[in-house]
């Protein structure tokens, strides 16, 4: 699990538990026991589909935006990578530069301070 997964991760968990401490989220926790005790389990492979994926989301987008190209990009991705990235115009126009270096199967060029900044910014919650 990557260090970027786990610190979002550990976001979620925060900020549910303050939910949870407000007047309507301690309500709605209270209300958990009626959910059906079968569907919390998440360690066989018989889970339902809406549990976590363990990063596996996560990892492969972050691995879109590894050194190595990739023939390819969807545009749907793209689309919600510009859009979360709409305040920060000078990082959006870095990584149009690196889907454009994607689309044409070079190497993606990009500064790491960039990389980081948009990692940042795309996985938290």
């Amino acid at each position: 699990m990557s260090c970027e997964y786990r610190k979002a991760l550990k976001r979620e968990c925060d900020r549910e538990r303050s939910r949870r401490m407000s007047r309507q989220g301690s309500f709605e926790a209270s209300m958990l026991s009626l959910d059906d005790p079968s569907m919390r389990r998440t360690d066989g492979e018989d889970s339902p589909a809406w549990e976590s994926d363990g990063g596996k989301g996560a990892e492969s987008i972050i691995a879109r935006m590894s050194e190595e190209a990739v023939q390819g990009f969807d545009p749907i991705l793209k689309k919600w990578m510009l859009n979360r990235l709409r305040r920060h115009s000078h990082l959006q126009k870095s990584l149009r530069h690196a889907i454009k270096d994607v689309m044409k199967g070079r190497p993606v060029r990009m500064k790491e301070t960039h990389r980081e900044k948009i990692r940042e910014i795309l996985f938290r919650p």
